[in-house]
């Protein structure tokens, strides 16, 4: 096969130096069978006609050699190469919007494949990603699917088909922290220490974590590549701390991950990671679930045995400890860059989806532009088909020709649309921005062409090529002997006609979906804008507040808070200030306890209801109306009986159009009694979809006695 592929390449680049080797040859051939005959008994004459008869002509010998060797073909579709360059070159302001268009169009299809590619096909930055796998759980009453920390070590320690599980929270933390010298401010997460194990991670600095790290006395903590760029790219780092403020102990850090290594959590660069290791109530719970699962499979070991392997385990949990984990489910998926969790993988696979259909619509509309230019070239070039006929070329040939000048207007575009897709999303492989009052975050999600991208690319090159040039090379390529001598080559017919319009109706099918799509979207964004939130958005701002990093005492809290808010208060243009442990529409999970109402026999479970922690002034700042009742003031001190403001759908949905002001409820949190005192009016809470639920709004200073507030000290 190799010596076949030298041959033809040698007679396609090498051309004279093997006719002159042919030529030879076969001279050496009709000497010898000229001889043959003379020793026969014939006259050198009549030989030579006997030789040239059973050897037959040179040309026609050269013409078979070529066809049997391939080379052939390769030498037609260099001729049809080159002239198609010329036949472009000579048009080249049509040849020029078409390649233009095609350029735009294929760099909007790149981008979308490139998005696609890196959300729902890219592997994790690890050895052999094929062999790595997520677990997660699931169950009818739950929409949850990570995993408690109890749950993670007995899936870690009793499996039989995998050689490490990782876990890791989708959490990250931006904090004030000092990396040796430095006072910097830097995004924290968090794995389990046999992380980079797993992954098969190697370091570029120092060591990364290994198993045991989470058992040491000394914390560790490793720096991202970006981050130690970014911080002075000290080649002696390996042994200097971190210490995050308000914490009193000192990480030392043991070494510096890879350059193509962002962190855990897809989308956000980390800039420190922090093993696992605490004794705080989150590691004891087996129904906190707040983990994932990454593993990778033995040897020889397939996802369905592992698949079978987890749903033991899970049976065992599920049998040893009925009220956590009943009737919860563990799966096994494929690991990506996205997250673990099942419904974010779908809803991104749906954008996705959305995004390559819009990316496709604008090609074919691309498409469809430049199939009617070429059908333009193709009528004035009808003549010079006719002739060509005439000459000897087969209608398959002139097709040929006309589909070779569309693929390399084809090429040339989408060459040009990829280059500037790959230089477009190149630039947003790492970049800033601020989120609200969380700070400045950075961001990593490696968009960037690779050779799957590249594939698709090319499939969408070829697939233009015959969408572009089909109908022109079969208008163009049909000779009409009668038609071109009545002028209809030059001026145009009906067929023609027929073509072109049926080109037009194409594209402006194609460019309604597209408009109509569009419209949908706007209509949908407009349709955002009028929702109504239940409270005013207008000229809001927010702090994030974190008491505990600065160093500041539990018990010296409330003073700071009121200190704070006051300052808040004499700042030019406010008008109204607010503390709260969660504000609408920035965190989609807000904290949630469970509840039962006092004097009432039906309600013997509790109830699990969405909370949140405001002051007095929430309402007022944020436009929320009182419909019943009063709002928290000074009375409601930490030495005064609890006190609750629900919203209106919590007073329909428990007291059935009933006042609820008075009436006591069981909160289960260190079981106590809390009064409602207010109704307020209903607003979104979570995301601007959210069906309308009950909420619990908590006093500040109550709340103080039970340790909730300072368990969430995030407050805005």
């Amino acid at each position: 096969m190799l010596n076949d592929l030298r041959l033809r390449l040698r007679s396609l680049f090498k051309k004279n130096a093997v006719e002159d080797e042919l030529n030879d040859e076969l001279r050496f051939h009709f000497e010898q069978q000229v001889e043959k005959f003379i020793a026969s008994g014939l006259s050198p004459a009549e030989a030579r006609r006997r030789a040239r008869l059973a050897i037959g002509t040179h040309d026609q010998i050269r013409e078979q050699y070529r066809d049997s060797s391939g080379v052939r073909f390769l030498e037609t579709l260099l001729l049809d190469v080159r002239y198609g360059v010329r036949i472009l070159l000579k048009n080249w302001k049509p040849a020029s919007i078409a390649a233009f268009s095609l350029a735009v169009a294929m760099a909007l299809s790149v981008a979308g494949l490139s998005i696609f590619n890196g959300v729902m096909l890219r592997p994790p930055e690890a050895t052999a990603p094929e062999r790595l796998v997520a677990i997660h759980t699931v169950a009818p009453s739950s929409d949850s699917y990570s995993i408690s920390y109890p749950d993670y070590q007995y899936y870690r320690d009793n499996n039989h088909s995998f050689s490490g599980v990782a876990a890791f929270p989708e959490e990250i933390s931006q904090l004030p922290m000092t990396v040796g010298r430095l006072d910097e401010t830097g995004t924290v997460e968090s794995t389990s220490d046999n992380y980079f194990e797993v992954m098969g991670i190697r370091p570029f600095l120092g060591r990364l974590f290994v198993s045991g790290d989470d058992e040491k006395k000394v914390p560790e903590a490793v720096l991202t590549y970006s981050a130690w760029k970014r911080w002075g790219a000290d080649p002696r780092i390996v042994g200097e701390t971190v210490v995050f403020m308000g914490h009193q102990r000192a990480l030392t850090i043991v070494g510096v991950t890879p350059k193509n290594f962002s962190g855990v959590v897809f989308g956000f660069s980390a800039d420190v990671i922090t093993t696992l290791a605490g004794n705080s109530q989150t590691f004891t719970q087996r129904d906190n679930r707040w983990l994932f699962l990454i593993s990778r499979l033995k040897p020889g070991v397939t996802r369905e045995s592992a698949r079978a392997d987890v749903r033991v385990l899970s049976g065992q949990l599920a049998a040893a400890y009925p009220k956590e984990d009943k009737s919860r489910a563990a799966l096994v998926t494929a690991a990506t860059l996205l997250s673990s969790n099942p419904d974010t993988r779908s809803t991104a696979g749906l954008i996705s989806a959305v995004l390559i259909g819009v990316t496709v619509m604008v090609l074919l509309i691309a498409c469809a532009n430049v199939a009617n230019l070429l059908l333009g070239l193709a009528t004035g070039r009808k003549q010079e088909m006719l002739i060509r006929s005439a000459l000897g070329a087969s209608r398959r040939r002139l097709m040929r020709q006309l589909l070779t000048e569309s693929a390399i207007l084809c090429a040339f575009g989408g060459t040009a649309g990829f280059l500037i897709a790959s230089i477009a999303l190149a630039q947003f492989s790492q970049f800033s921005t601020v989120l609200g009052p969380f700070g400045t975050f950075h961001f990593a999600v490696d968009f960037r062409t690779n050779g799957i991208v590249l594939l698709m690319t090319v499939a969408l090159i070829f697939t233009a090529s015959v969408a572009t040039g089909l109908t022109p090379a079969i208008y163009a390529s049909a000779t009409n002997v009668a038609g071109a001598l009545s002028g209809e080559a030059v001026v145009g017919g009906t067929r023609k006609s027929h073509v072109r319009n049926a080109l037009v109706v194409i594209q402006v099918a194609v460019c309604t979906l597209v408009m109509v799509g569009v419209g949908l979207c706007l209509r949908s964004l407009r349709n955002l804008q009028d929702v109504n939130l239940g409270f005013s958005a207008r000229n809001l701002t927010s702090v994030m507040i974190d008491l505990q990093s600065n160093s500041i005492p539990e018990a010296q809290w409330p003073n700071s808070y009121r200190q704070l808010k006051q300052a808040a208060l004499q700042l030019g243009g406010v008008q109204s200030c607010s503390l709260a442990l969660e504000l609408p529409l920035i965190d989609s999970n807000w904290s949630t306890d469970g509840i039962r109402f006092e004097g009432r026999s039906d309600q013997t479970r509790w109830t699990q209801i969405p909370v949140n922690v405001v002051d007095g002034d929430y309402f007022a700042t944020l436009g929320i109306p009182l419909l019943r009742g009063r709002t928290f003031n000074s009375s409601d001190s930490k030495s005064a009986p609890e006190v609750v403001v629900i919203n209106h759908n919590m007073a329909d949905t428990y007291w059935h159009g009933a006042d609820p002001i008075g009436k006591q409820i069981r909160i289960q949190d260190h079981n106590r009694i809390a009064t409602v005192i207010g109704v307020v009016g209903d607003s979104k809470y979570n995301t601007l979809d959210e069906a309308v639920h009950p909420v619990i709004l908590l006093c500040p200073e109550s709340t103080l006695r039970t340790g909730f507030a300072a368990n969430h000290s995030h407050e805005g």
